[in-house]
């Protein structure tokens, strides 16, 4: 059995997890369960109050001592933090990004020596004309870089539309960031400028079909150019 001082310790623990993104919904979040039944009504509604605020008064501090990079790395909100680490790129604080579903990133913050990754760079450097110095490579998913279930997309998101906050500009490669971000399929997406929290963006195929289908980067980089054109 649980002592009394156990189940306040749980719920530190979940508030602690809702700060950092969790969503979950409360069976009575004071319930008859965490007092002892032999406790006043009395007594256990002025115990409800005062834990009720000191719990909400620590997750208001957790929420604030926290930076947004120490909540990405210490993540473990699902699954995929079993198998891989949590991972940030160089340069968050540029303002334009490029988004894919996940990347393959060293732990010095650089991207890996992929193919995939090389179309990416290539699209900063040649397109844009921007220094990888000057671009933001992001993932929408943090840990590993297997294709995300739809769970991992939802708990990851709000991440990037933070990562997203004061950038001016954005290219989002794939199905699943148009779904997530613009509620679109790919289809739809593609071929027009777009707007997200105030970011002037494009949306086109993702990196990994450009890689196994090169066709399709003519396609591409007419997407490309249309914000670049705006850009200009």
């Amino acid at each position: 059995m649980f002592s009394y001082l156990d189940r306040l310790k749980t719920l530190e623990k979940l508030y602690k997890l809702e700060s950092l993104g969790v969503e979950y919904v409360s069976k009575g979040l004071l319930n008859e369960d965490i007092y002892p039944k032999d406790t006043s009504l009395e007594s256990k509604s002025l115990k409800q109050t005062s834990f009720a605020k000191a719990l909400l008064e620590k997750k208001q501090a957790l929420s604030t001592t926290l930076s947004l990079e120490e909540k990405i790395l210490n993540c473990k909100l699902c699954d995929r933090s079993n198998s891989a680490k949590p991972s940030l790129t160089l340069n968050q604080k540029a303002s334009f990004a490029f988004i894919a579903p996940v990347l393959d990133v060293e732990e010095s913050g650089l991207l890996s020596d992929t193919k995939v990754n090389e179309i990416l760079k290539n699209i900063a450097i040649n397109v844009y004309k921007l220094s990888l110095q000057d671009a933001c490579f992001l993932s929408l998913v943090k840990c590993g870089t297997s294709l995300p279930l739809q769970t991992h997309i939802k708990t990851c998101k709000p991440y990037l539309e933070e990562e997203l906050v004061d950038k001016k500009y954005a290219v989002f490669f794939g199905e699943s960031l148009a779904k997530a971000l613009f509620d679109m399929d790919l289809k739809d997406a593609m071929g027009k400028i777009l707007e997200f929290k105030g970011v002037k963006c494009i949306v086109t195929f993702s990196l990994l079909d450009m890689l196994k289908n090169p066709s399709l980067k003519k396609d591409a980089l007419s997407h490309l150019n249309l914000l670049k054109a705006v850009i200009n």
